[in-house]
């Protein structure tokens, strides 16, 4: 007992805190809605949706685990999906709303232009064929994705950063494997490819009309592999996930600690924070400092001067009124916040 209230006297009277040297830990709500349609997918990446939703639903969560200062919890959301109610709010202090809104395989038209006495293809991103030249429209596999997150504070039911990521990639293929359009060229293909292809590339069709409208223009159409098919959305999806992180990072409030009070420099107050350039602030950030909870006052601005990977130094550059008539100012473990930082180059 004599050890347990030596150890408890010390960090009353030296201000030994475990955590200190860590930034504040958010609550993130994270909610996931599927928005596509699986309907009219393929078979085969129909069967695999299930699995490339769970694999994007753990790369969102690493990617808060990664940013070091978020625990995550799951959601559960109802009601309209521009104004949804979210299940369980009063336990998180953010909410990160991630819809999937596309994710399907289709078709992108390239232009191939051949020359006479030549065996060479070449296709151009501008400017057409030269006047010894004629032309082939050929349909490429492809899969096209599109993530939305937005930002919510629960508390104000307010949301305060939204974005959206779309890309697409073609799949790769086999430059010897593909059908004559089944429409110009009836029986123009192999009985075989017509029976193993033709009916993905049917349902596609009915699906999507820009599908069909690729597809009724070209003269030929590629086929994928299945497996390279779920290949490619996981990665495409993967991708756009991943690449949210930096942007909300930089939207979701950043906190940390007054840790030491230093001497004035050129009369001004100078203290050292808990946290650094790892946590993403960059010199002449300006933070807010608050009093820590349950007070919440107000105390003033802070400018960061001088970093380093785990801690900064920064100088007062306004202090509260009331403050300033009590004789008051910065105080060992304020508050110091920033609600947006400029984005990091790397996480």
């Amino acid at each position: 007992m004599k050890y347990v209230f030596i150890t408890i006297l010390a960090v009353t009277l030296f201000n030994i805190n475990p955590a200190a040297g860590q930034p504040q830990v958010y609550s993130i709500g994270i909610v996931f809605t599927d928005l596509v349609d699986q309907e009219t997918l393929p078979l085969h990446l129909k069967e695999q949706h299930p699995t490339i939703v769970k694999t994007i639903n753990q790369e969102i969560r690493q990617l808060f685990s990664d940013l070091n200062r978020f625990r995550t919890l799951h959601l559960q959301s109802s009601g309209e999906a521009d104004d949804p109610l979210y299940h369980g709010a009063q336990s998180v202090d953010y909410i990160a709303h991630f819809t999937l809104s596309k994710a399907y395989k289709t078709y992108h038209n390239q232009i191939l232009y051949y020359y006479d006495g030549e065996d060479e293809r070449l296709q151009f991103d501008d400017g057409g064929p030269s006047k010894n030249s004629s032309y082939e429209v050929i349909s490429l596999p492809a899969i096209i994705g599109q993530i939305t997150v937005k930002l919510v504070n629960p508390r104000r039911n307010k949301i305060f950063w939204s974005d959206l990521r779309d890309s697409s990639a073609v799949i790769p293929y086999n430059q010897q494997l593909f059908l004559r359009n089944a429409w110009k060229y009836p029986g123009g293909s192999h009985p075989g490819l017509v029976r193993a292809f033709l009916a993905d590339i049917l349902r596609l069709q009915m699906a999507n009309p820009s599908v069909e409208r690729a597809l009724n223009v070209s003269e030929r159409w590629f086929v994928s592999d299945p497996s390279d098919d779920v290949e490619v959305a996981k990665g495409l999806l993967q991708g756009l996930a991943a690449n949210l992180a930096a942007d909300i990072d930089a939207n979701l409030p950043l906190e940390g600690r007054i840790k030491t009070l230093l001497p004035e420099r050129e009369g001004k107050p100078h203290v050292q924070l808990n946290i650094g350039g790892q946590h993403g602030l960059v010199p002449k950030m300006r933070l807010q400092v608050l009093r820590p909870e349950p007070s919440e006052q107000k105390v003033g601005q802070l400018e960061v001067v001088e970093i380093d990977s785990t801690t900064a130094i920064a100088r007062l550059r306004k202090l509260d009124k009331k403050l300033r008539k009590h004789g008051e100012g910065l105080q060992l473990q304020d508050r110091v916040i920033s609600p947006k930082r400029p984005l990091r180059k790397s996480l």
